[in-house]
């Protein structure tokens, strides 16, 4: 009987010791996991070599080398190739989880040449399945210009980006270093490039000097364990290198209360990608484009093998929690034939969950056959899940001013076309339930094709 006892007290004992080394383990691991989640901003700011190799893995192929000093990382060299691959020196930060953060490299050229001077992430995975995106100057010894570089678009580990992306809605496909230079021609050579991820826009955008340039399409989760990586990559061999790198920052982007507070014209050289996702309908079916412009937002498509009603182009904002809201654009129509324009709210959750809260106008034939434009509203407030529709008589000329609102308090929405009031009701959208501000263009029949210009939107949403 001792005997069993005695058994039976080292078992437990063993089992004791097992159970507080695994949560010793369990906290050291949470530890370790928890790092990649805090938000940290990382500044790097050059002081010593020791330093760097510490907090960076060093990637170095062919005659590319560095140093460090006067808080600055200077590589120098040239772009040779060896066994079919481009010299390159990268430098690759520790493991994080992609979250809502913007990466930027503050840096210059001393001698162009061909090769690649970028900032941006990598997935954590290497080998088949491995992705990467980046932003930053494509050095040339006649022209340089800033753009992306990375993989093709994989579901939710890829984003589609390429080193010679055409001039569509998501991305500018260069941008000349030339045309950031003064009035006078002065440039002292040094530049920051920027890439900003937005989960929630499912979209990286990029930045020189701090202003939008584009954007592409991504499918990278939150969460996606992802390296931060920069440096020099050569294109062509032969090529002198020489490039400071004065400063590298990886943040978190805190929602800024005033991104939904704003008045847009669409004049610039790009959509801004802080404040809209844009969502195309598949080329199979159609085509479409929107182009900002001096003039305003451009949209232009045509149905190729649409039978029923499919969206063609819509842009959205981030998504936020439901408050008091007041949405007006006006739009100027080109051509518009078998189409549909709205211009309102909508839940985040689709399908079944889906509860939308719109104005906007169709084209209707007539009873002497000419194409008009008619105003309507639709919306869910019928508390049965379906989208009602109300038509609203001929709008006269070619302009149209769309206004939707939203009283937090009262939980009343009103949707009004050219001032004409046509809805007063209660949205079956609940207060601070996660919704989007949207616009955007339908084909509604097979012949479908639209060309309109968005010449401003105005947003505010208040957080009551």
């Amino acid at each position: 009987m001792k005997r069993l006892l005695k058994a039976a007290q080292a078992v437990l004992g063993s089992l004791a010791v097992f159970i507080a080394v695994y949560v010793a383990y369990a906290h050291i691991a949470s530890i370790a996991v928890a790092k990649r989640y805090t938000g940290d901003a990382v500044v790097e700011r050059f002081g010593s070599a020791s330093d760097l190799t510490q907090r960076y893995e060093i990637r170095k192929e062919g005659a590319l080398a560095y140093t460090v000093s006067g808080g600055k990382l200077h590589v120098t060299g040239t772009t040779s190739m060896e066994a079919g691959k481009p010299a390159r020196l990268e430098l690759v930060g520790p493991v994080r989880s992609l979250e809502e953060s913007r990466s930027t490299m503050r840096f210059r050229v001393l001698t162009p040449g061909a090769y690649d001077v970028m900032v941006g992430f990598e997935t954590e995975h290497s080998g088949k399945g491995a992705r990467a995106i980046s932003y930053g100057l494509h050095a040339g010894p006649k022209a340089s210009a800033f753009g992306w570089k990375g993989d093709p678009l994989t579901s939710l580990v890829g984003a589609r980006v390429t080193q010679d992306l055409p001039d569509t809605l998501e991305t500018v496909r260069d941008v000349p270093l030339a045309s950031l230079r003064g009035a006078e021609g002065s440039d002292d050579g040094w530049h920051e490039v920027g890439v900003q991820f937005s989960n929630s826009l499912h979209q990286a955008f990029a930045t020189i000097d701090g202003i939008p340039s584009g954007s592409v399409r991504s499918e990278w989760i939150a969460g996606l364990p992802v390296r931060l990586v920069f440096g020099v990559v050569a294109r062509d061999p032969g090529q002198t290198v020489d490039v400071e790198i004065e400063e590298v920052v990886s943040e978190p982007v805190l929602p800024d209360p005033q991104a939904l507070d704003f008045e847009d014209h669409f004049n610039g050289k790009v959509i801004d990608p802080r404040r809209w996702h844009v969502q195309k309908g598949d080329e199979f079916w159609m085509t479409s484009s929107a182009l900002s412009s001096p003039k305003g937002l451009t949209l232009e498509g045509r149905a190729l093998h649409v039978e029923t009603s499919h969206a063609a182009i819509v842009l959205h904002t981030p998504p936020f929690p439901l408050g008091s809201v007041h949405v007006r654009a006006r739009v100027q129509v080109i051509g518009f034939e078998h189409s549909g324009f709205f211009a309102g709210i909508t839940t985040v959750l689709g399908g079944g969950h889906l509860r939308v809260f719109d104005g906007g106008f169709v084209d209707a034939i007539s009873p002497e056959g000419k194409h008009e434009l008619h105003r309507f509203a639709a919306g869910s407030w019928k508390h049965d899940g379906q989208i009602a529709f109300i038509p609203h008589g001929r709008i006269d000329g070619d302009e149209a001013i769309i206004e939707v609102d939203y009283d937090a308090k009262t939980r009343k929405g009103r949707i009004r076309v050219n001032g004409d009031e046509i809805v007063s009701e209660t949205p079956d959208i609940q207060p601070r339930q996660e919704v989007r501000v949207r616009f955007g263009i339908n084909h509604n029949e097979a012949n479908s094709e639209f060309k309109v210009i968005v010449k401003e939107l105005r947003l505010r949403a208040l957080q009551d």
